[in-house]
């Protein structure tokens, strides 16, 4: 009898530093307990900002350190023992790199990068992108 392996596919989750993407990570647990995973965070969603908008980003880090419904990112990424990497560009080439090495599918989470063509196709299974904005096409 031949035992067959099934390679699980490497999961880069992009994710956007929130309260809604914390929540939807939580529900994501059940994945995270089956696959490798990989993070890289954003920080901020779009390129304008003012003070309403800095106020805010403020009240959504500091509500994710004081909710009790949910695990933090820090305790997630600790639970499953979740890589996180750093880019400050996902279309630079050193994030490419990162990319071949950690994503046979990315699953994007309101990440605040926008991903170019050239990035787009290194994933073999693509890219899943959740967006609360309107996208081109």
């Amino acid at each position: 009898m031949t035992i067959s392996t099934f390679n699980t596919p490497k999961l880069l989750l992009c994710l956007n530093y929130d309260p809604y993407t914390n929540i939807s990570l939580n529900l994501l647990q059940p994945i995270l307990e089956t696959h490798n995973c990989s993070i890289i965070f954003s920080y901020k969603v779009g390129t304008k900002t003012n003070k309403f908008l800095e106020n805010l980003k403020n009240f959504e880090q500091n509500y994710l350190k004081n909710n009790q419904n949910f695990l933090s990112f820090k305790q997630i990424i600790k639970k499953y023992s979740i890589k996180t990497l750093k880019t400050d560009n996902i279309n630079s080439n050193s994030a490419q790199k990162l990319i071949k090495q950690h994503a046979d599918l990315i699953l994007s989470i309101r990440f605040g990068h926008i991903f170019k063509d050239k990035t787009i196709t290194i994933p073999k299974y693509g890219i899943i992108n959740f967006h609360s904005g309107i996208l081109p096409y």
